[in-house]
Order: C-alpha cells, then structure tokens, then sequence
C-alpha cells in the first residue's frame, strides 16, 4: 500500500487490535478475571514474542501469528504446522515448554470468554449465524470457533467508525478502510497535523471503552 499512497496518504493501523479488542470487550463487561493471559500478552507482547521466536527459531512476524490464531479458534499444532516446526523439538528448552503452557492457557481462557459473550444480550445476533451453520452441519465446537472472530470484527468495526468519525471530524480525508485500519488523506481544510488527529482518535475510542493503539 505504500507504493501506491505514500506520497499523499496515510495508512492508520490498530496495533495488536485483535488482542486489545478482545481485553477492552471483556473489561466493558466486566470478565477481564477469564483471561489473564491475555491481558499479559498485551502489556508484554514484546518479551512473549521474543520467547517464541527464539524457542521455535522463526522470524517475529511468524511468532505474531501464533496467538491471533489460537484466538481466532485454532491451536498450538496448527501454527506450529504453519511454520514448518515440530512439537517434540520445541520443547526442547524450558522456554519452548513455557510458550506451550502459554498456548494452553491462551486457548482455554478464549473459551471461557467465547461461552459468556454467545450468552450476552449484546451479541444476540450471533444466534442467526449459528442456526446457518448448524443446517450446514457443522458441528457446535467448530461453531463457537467459528462465532469468536465474528464478534471481535464487529467491535473492530465499532472502532473504525469512531477513528472515522474523528478523522472526519478534524477534516481529514478517509480514503478506504483496509483490514484493520484506515487510509487517510488531510483535507484541504484540515487544521491540525496527523499526529494531533490519530491522538485525538485514540482517546475518543478509550472514552468509548476501546483502549487501542494507533500506528501510522
């Protein structure tokens, strides 16, 4: 995207959004104690991304991956398979055996957040999608996997709409949204610099209950 909007545009991310999408959405109501792990993974990413790039000898963008899919349903033999390593190697040091604890934990704390959110009045429109998938025959674990991310881009998208409207509302130019984030041009009557705008944005999502991360 660079090549093509450098020059006249900008590409405004959310950094690690699914994890901190995920931390926000379980302290709006309320459950944060089910998943300590993550909000770990949050405030230390830097050192678990470490621990799992140097256990499995793959590159930092490769241990990025590992937990957006376990969140998104998947596992620890599923990523590991992605990445062309064994389990029996990797847990070879004690910091291999660490990261498959983490893993562990990452998986079973999801659930527990994954079964409290298909019950809550908020995300009732989860019941369509399930009664689709259970004609498909699908069965209910793959469902409720299947249910997670579908709730996390929903308030990813409750998110954009509100760095959208801030952009908009400083007089920047939202060009396209793009996975999650934005690309944004300054208005010619834009009066403020991008810094100033994307800080603004950032604390319009945290006064909505959204702590995220702006990057740009």
């Amino acid at each position: 995207r660079a090549a093509l909007i450098g020059k006249f545009s900008h590409d405004i991310d959310c950094e690690n959004s699914e994890v901190r999408l995920i931390c926000s959405l379980a302290e709006q109501l309320g459950l944060q104690h089910l998943i300590p792990t993550i909000f770990s993974y949050r405030d230390k990413r830097s050192e678990w991304l470490q621990k799992i790039s140097v256990s499995h000898d793959v590159s930092e963008s490769e241990s990025k991956r590992l937990a957006n899919i376990i969140l998104c349903g998947g596992r620890y033999e599923t990523w590991l398979k992605r990445v062309c390593r064994t389990l029996e190697k990797a847990q070879r040091t004690a910091s291999g055996k660490a990261v498959r604890r983490f893993c562990f934990n990452l998986y079973a704390e999801i659930a527990a957040l994954r079964d409290q959110l298909l019950r809550h009045p908020r995300f009732k429109w989860t019941e369509v999608d399930r009664e689709r998938l259970q004609k498909d025959e699908k069965v209910k674990s793959m469902i409720d996997s299947t249910l997670m991310p579908r709730i996390v881009q929903c308030c990813e998208n409750e998110v954009l709409g509100i760095i959208h409207r801030t952009f908009h509302q400083y007089n920047w130019i939202v060009r396209t949204k793009v996975f999650d984030g934005l690309v944004v041009e300054r208005g010619p009557r834009a009066t403020i610099n991008l810094q100033a705008v994307t800080q603004l944005a950032e604390d319009s999502c945290r006064i909505m209950g959204w702590d995220i991360r702006l990057i740009g």
